[in-house]
């Protein structure tokens, strides 16, 4: 009915405009103080902030942690979830999310930028595309991008191809940015543009690890991007404060939906495992007790209320250069980057471990053990971030046993309201089916 009767008004409004173009000036009512297009300097912190929220939020953040058994489902949707029965419905709003929000904003942040010769902002712009096609793959494998804000219905680009577009964003930015200036409106950096020049960095090696076993990358220029990447000690992430209409949106998720979801046994256990001689004897890790989901009344590090949201960090580029020097077979200097990684990961929980013990147990490591350790404390410290899912689907670690069937999800589904009305969409035949950058198709 809401239909029908905005398409009769419809009509109603175009005859109207019609019969009365002969004596009604079309500027008449224009206000030439009002604004009628948003500044760069709007759209970036809409940009920044909407993908905090929506990659932070538990439809990426929330499922994907998970699968990767960091927090359970214990209630509701969450429960289904758990046990992989994900829906299309329950991908569409973050789909539609993205696609009607940061991407379009994103254009015209671009298109802006480049009238009126605005490099920085444009490098910005095309750091957040890379990061958010980024993100977007990595979930549903091809994606609209090429074609996908030019008109309804768009075509897809295949997922290989969208890896290619991110790497050529991200080079175009880094030439483009200009350390001596600045940008507006950015919560992310502060307009700091050796900040963002850093993060392109450590996003194009992130990415050209993601594809490392279909596109070996040269492994010399990934440790080389890591170091002209972000610090162990920086990273960008989208803040939150704490008012309550500025909350981190997993305290949100938490604190509206009590007993949604909460630890999971496998990570819980993992930190409190005493056992294993990371730590010396009869020591579990420094971060159990510290390093938790939470709930209403108790929240984690992460999920406090004004708890960031952290997109990528310097640490998970310290884990990056770590498996870099072991594919390139030096494993002296994997096994030091490793420990420098962890020691990094405890500084941003405040903690300060003796690394003696730790550093004599990564020291007698060799081949795949080395490797699976350096996934899994990868995982520990990229704690509730998606990049955790693209590791093991591409590495098989850390090891962890499926709670339901005989395998975890490789994807998610194409959204409802993409297979009701875009006919180019893919048949992804099941949420099972691996994705391209897995090699195994």
């Amino acid at each position: 009915m809401k239909n029908k009767f905005l398409a009769i008004l419809g009509v109603i409004l175009l005859l109207g405009f019609t019969s009365c173009t002969k004596w009604i000036d079309p500027e008449i009512n224009k206000d030439p103080d009002a604004i009628t297009e948003a500044p760069m300097y709007l759209l970036l912190p809409s940009v920044e902030v909407n993908l905090g929220y929506v990659f932070g939020d538990f439809d990426v953040a929330g499922v994907t942690s998970m699968w990767m058994q960091q927090i359970k489902g214990t209630d509701r949707q969450a429960v289904a979830i758990n046990t992989y029965n994900i829906t299309q419905t329950d991908v569409n709003n973050l789909w539609n999310d993205i696609y009607t929000g940061p991407l379009m904003d994103i254009k015209d942040i671009k298109t802006h930028a480049e009238e009126s010769q605005a490099d920085n902002y444009y490098a910005v712009a095309e750091i957040l595309e890379a990061l958010t096609l980024g993100t977007m793959t990595g979930l549903f494998g091809d994606i609209p991008y090429s074609d996908a804000l030019n008109g309804y219905p768009p075509e897809y680009d295949k997922e290989e191809q969208i890896y290619t577009t991110i790497q050529n964003l991200l080079d175009d930015a880094i030439s483009k940015i200009d350390v001596t200036g600045t940008v507006n409106g950015d919560p992310i950096f502060d307009g700091q543009m050796d900040l963002w020049l850093k993060a392109a960095y450590t996003l194009k090696a992130r990415y050209a690890l993601r594809i490392s076993k279909v596109h070996a990358p040269n492994w010399t220029d990934v440790i080389s991007w890591v170091d002209n990447g972000l610090a162990a000690d920086e990273s960008m992430a989208v803040p939150f404060g704490s008012g309550a209409t500025e909350n981190n949106p997993l305290y949100q998720f938490l604190t509206q939906r009590s007993g949604y979801s909460t630890d999971n046994e496998t990570f819980q256990n993992f930190l409190a495992d005493s056992t294993s001689g990371r730590w010396g004897a009869n020591t579990p890790d420094p971060r159990n007790g510290v390093l938790y989901y939470g709930d209403d009344q108790d929240q984690g590090p992460f999920t406090q209320p004004d708890a960031p949201v952290y997109l990528i960090t310097g640490v998970e580029g310290q884990f990056i250069k770590a498996e870099a020097y072991f594919r390139a077979n030096d494993l002296a200097n994997a096994r030091t980057t490793l420990v420098n990684a962890v020691s990094a990961a405890m500084a941003m929980l405040g903690l300060s471990p003796d690394m003696t013990p730790y550093t004599t147990y990564v020291n007698g490591l060799t081949g795949n053990a080395l490797l699976q350790e350096i996934i899994t404390q990868k995982w520990v410290a990229n704690y509730l971030n998606p990049e955790n899912w693209a590791d093991y689907r591409r590495t098989g670690y850390p090891v962890l046993t499926p709670t339901s069937g005989n395998e975890l999800p490789h994807r998610f589904p194409y959204p409802i309201d993409e297979v009701s009305y875009n006919p180019n969409t893919p048949d992804y035949g099941s949420i099972f089916k691996p994705l391209w950058f897995e090699g195994t198709k």
